[in-house]
């Protein structure tokens, strides 16, 4: 009897229990509706959810993918209780982020606020199949069912698998329904505590995702930390460098915290000086470097009857506030009115100002002269290659022995097309890679062209030996980097030509894959799965991983190798053998689709064409051909604002590559241009020589239609291959022996004849990538070398001009021309009114209001002491 009261006992108390779960569960209901907003944000059109951790601050979590357009400081609304009778709409701000964890931070304006926090589950280990509440906003304004903003909704589900990365968890898998617009949503356990943010999932799998909340509980009490000095930069070594730092805690309570400063070269630290904390601020040193010397450079200095060149130490200007290394810029240009002009490697011009009194001391054959700078008119420095790399300078903030963050303040001078000044002193709290001010790329794409030293060759001629198999290749980084596909090896090699190594990988999923680069980023398509991810190009970091925003099976992609954007992708809704093709451009950086629209035909548009696409290396035109019938059809896709116009030629060709300036495009019949192309044209003369560029604009390669055979043999043949000027049938110079890969026939691939033979005049470089190989044939080529050993007289333009400008700005332009006899003069013979050149070839418009809209055509005269003469063209868009 006693077995069986006890018996009784125990099921009133299971009863009652379950009767407090039930309510409890109603409590932890009506808490996490509380807790959770709804994100709009407005002006990209999408829309995500978020949830209070700190009711006091008004701080909200949410996904660093849901605010990927909104900028650090910039408001977007929060609306509280959406779709309720109380409903409230607020603004907020992204205070932090973190794109590695995919998280943010946002911050209410308004400090007043009745708002319900969420508790972060810290304590407590998640084990699988934990009953789990979401929350969250599925499909956004799309279920507000007749009212501005959606009601909340509610998914129950269990915890499926915890994916784990070098010990540490990364993903819930939960197998709640959750949808598109529950990113950044709560998952709360059983006790109401928050035990992961909602990140993606698999669309019509029932698979989805959450952040671990440690992940979140590290950013959140991570503080904001700003670097308020060091004044000189990072190059100053050899003297003592002072290095302070303010902390700003994001909740209130901020965790013991200290700082240290790291010296870093090849990606190690090398030393360690710690910062002690002084009325709020860090403040540490760095001592100069032992026995160290200020370095040498060479400068050229130009006056009106001549030129010095000798060595000086190094020293800073200061341009657009920034202090900047003299070697960190191309030239110098003193106007008659005293402001001097400074050429940044990117072929932007700044103004400043340079004193125009004073003397610059000069060693010239170890006797020191004092060069007065009241006569120079034009000031180089000469690099010679023998810069020693200056280490990098973190601040890393650490709580315990846990680190926090590292924030760069310096690194190497050795940007591509963007300013120097941006790798001099300063710091944020964001990663490192996309620059805040990236331009933008609806209409007319922006783009940039690499500019960087060569590197030093100790044979001129070998094979660069790689861990796997070409499977393909695209440019990148404005054509300093090729991008590898090895794709037995799953892998992404990241090969950068300035240096002859491979800067890094990106590790692959699986295949088949379709990917593309721009100046900054490395795009990649599974498209077995409909998944589109993007990567930071130098750090090879994951910042973007989306559900394709189309059905159906992509097919093709491109984007310009200097560009961010736009990006163009063509899919088919199906996998029949007619059905039809859609051809489309997106923002690579959202893979928000693009307002440019096509005009005119386009012919290639079956599931059954085998697409091939080549961008210009600002990504303004695209070549299009299709290997899977004949003719081949030779297209070009132009972009001119919102509008893209098409242009073809029924015709055959090995492959279609347009120019630097999208004003014609490459073939193996020869280079045509764009609005010559003629649906109707006659077959050309067969086997012209073969031309295409170089990812100079001033330079092009041929070699003869025979290295096109189709061949099946694995026996390298050497070709002749000759460098030429820009639109000049003459050759500059003849390359023997070089082993030209044989064509095969390229149905079934895209690593077509023209993937394969890249010749890079930066690093001076001619590298050969076969399909198939492991290695890359390297032929080092050095233009000018050979140009002066030789006996031709030459005269040619190396530059290629800004191509747009704004109303209200100065347009500049350095005109860069190689001579062998020297004294070069320029004049303009036709330019819009009020442009200009001087005497060293400096361009100069201040633009009128009245030319907005304009596209403006500049006809120079460029010629030397030879009687050589040249003529330079070049056209500007005024926008």
């Amino acid at each position: 009897m006693r077995f069986v009261r006890n018996a009784f006992a125990l099921l009133l108390l299971l009863q009652a229990s379950n009767l407090f779960a039930q309510m409890d569960r109603r409590e932890l209901v009506n808490l996490g509706k509380n807790a959770t907003a709804f994100l709009r944000v407005d002006k990209a059109e999408e829309s995500a959810t978020a949830f209070c951790v700190d009711a006091g601050q008004g701080i909200f979590l949410t996904n660093a993918h849901s605010v990927e357009n909104v900028g650090d400081g910039e408001e977007v609304a929060l609306v509280l209780a959406s779709g309720r009778p109380e409903e409230q709409t607020i603004q907020v701000s992204v205070v932090r982020r973190d794109e590695d964890a995919d998280l943010a931070i946002l911050q209410a304006k308004e400090r007043d606020l009745k708002l319900t926090e969420l508790e972060l589950e810290t304590s407590k280990v998640l084990q699988e199949t934990d009953d789990v509440y979401a929350f969250g906003y599925p499909f956004g304004s799309v279920l507000a069912e007749g009212q501005d903003n959606p009601s909340v909704s509610v998914s129950t589900g269990r915890v499926n698998s915890l994916r784990y990365k070098d010990g540490k968890l990364q993903r819930i898998q939960l197998d709640a329904t959750l949808n598109p617009g529950n990113s950044g949503g709560p998952v709360l356990n059983e006790s109401g505590k928050v035990v992961g943010i909602v990140v993606s999932g698999i669309m019509l799998t029932g698979v989805n995702f959450a952040i671990p909340v440690a992940m979140g509980s590290k950013l959140l009490k991570s503080p904001v930390v700003t670097i308020v000095s060091p004044e000189q930069a990072p190059e100053d070594l050899y003297k003592p460098i002072q290095v302070v730092a303010v902390a700003k805690s994001v909740l209130g309570a901020q965790p013991d915290l200290r700082m240290e400063i790291h010296l870093i070269r090849a990606g190690k630290t090398t030393a360690k000086y710690p910062m002690m904390q002084e009325n709020g601020r860090f403040i540490g040193t760095i001592p100069a470097a032992p026995n160290a010397k200020r370095k040498l450079i060479t400068l050229r200095l130009v006056f009106d009857n001549g030129e010095v060149v000798g060595k000086t130490p190094s020293f800073n200007l200061t341009v657009d506030g920034k202090r900047l290394p003299i070697q960190g810029v191309r030239s110098i240009e003193f106007e008659e009115s005293g402001v001097a002009s400074v050429l940044m490697p990117s072929g932007i011009s700044r103004s400043t100002n340079l004193p125009r009194s004073g003397t610059l001391k000069l060693m010239l054959d170890k006797q020191p002269i004092s060069v007065p700078l009241t006569g120079v008119k034009l000031l180089e420095p000469v690099l010679d290659g023998a810069q020693d790399a200056m280490p990098g300078i973190e601040v890393v903030v650490l709580a315990g022995d846990e680190e926090l963050m590292a924030l760069e303040i310096g690194e190497e001078i050795e940007s591509t097309a963007t300013d120097v000044a941006a790798a001099s002193t300063g710091s944020s709290n964001k990663p490192s890679g996309r620059s805040a001010e990236a331009p933008p790329i609806e209409g007319k794409a922006r783009g940039g062209i690499a500019s960087f030293p060569a590197p030093r060759y100790s044979q001129e001629e070998f094979k660069f030996q790689l861990p796997g198999q070409i499977a393909n290749v695209v440019p990148a980084g404005g054509g300093r980097y090729l991008v590898i596909h090895l794709e037995k090896d799953r892998k992404l090699a990241i090969f950068d030509c300035a240096k002859v190594k491979i800067h890094g990988y990106i590790s692959l999923a699986n295949s088949p894959i379709l990917y593309a680069a721009g100046m900054e980023d490395v795009l990649v398509v599974y498209p077995d799965n409909n998944l589109f991810q993007r990567f930071d190009l130098l750090s090879q970091e994951r910042r973007l991983s989306r559900q394709l925003p189309f059905g159906g099976v992509m097919t093709a992609m491109a984007m310009g190798s200097g560009s961010y954007g736009p990006l163009l992708m063509v899919h088919s809704a199906g996998q029949s053998a007619l059905d039809r093709l859609t051809y489309e451009f997106f923002d690579p950086i959202s893979l928000r689709k693009s307002n440019i629209q096509f005009e005119g035909r386009i012919n290639n548009t079956s599931y059954r064409d085998r697409i091939h696409l080549r961008s210009s290396i600002d990504g303004s035109v695209f070549g299009c051909w299709a290997t899977s019938h004949s003719p081949t059809g030779i297209e070009a896709f132009v972009i001119n604002g919102n509008r893209c116009k098409t242009y073809h030629e029924h015709d055959s060709t090995a492959f279609v590559l347009p120019s630097h300036d999208g004003s014609k495009v490459y073939t193996s019949s020869g280079p045509l241009l764009v609005t010559q192309l003629d649906a109707s044209r006659t077959r050309r003369a067969s086997k012209p020589p073969v031309f295409m560029p170089s990812t100079l604009p001033a330079y092009e390669f041929s070699f003869s239609a025979s290295a096109l055979g189709y061949s099946r043999s694995d026996v390298e043949v050497g070709h002749k291959l000759a460098i030429h000027m820009a639109g000049d049938k003459e050759p500059l110079i003849t390359i023997q022996n070089v082993p030209l890969p044989s064509a095969v026939s390229f149905n079934k691939t895209d690593m077509t004849f023209d993937k394969q033979v890249w010749f890079i005049p930066q690093a001076e470089m001619l590298a050969v990538l076969k399909a198939g190989s492991d290695s890359i044939y390297i032929r080092h080529i050095d233009i000018e070398d050979l140009l002066e050993s030789s006996d031709i007289d030459y005269l040619y333009v190396m530059s290629r001009a800004p191509n747009s400008v704004r109303t209200g700005q100065t347009f500049r332009y350095q005109v860069e021309v190689r001579s062998k006899r020297g004294g070069v003069t320029y004049s303009l013979e036709s330019a819009p009114k009020g442009m200009s050149v001087s005497r060293s070839g400096l361009v100069t418009w201040s633009v009128p209001k009245s030319a907005r809209g304009s596209l403006e055509s500049v006809i120079m005269l460029v010629s030397d002491s030879s009687g050589q003469q040249k003529f330079h063209s070049f056209e500007v868009r005024v926008e």
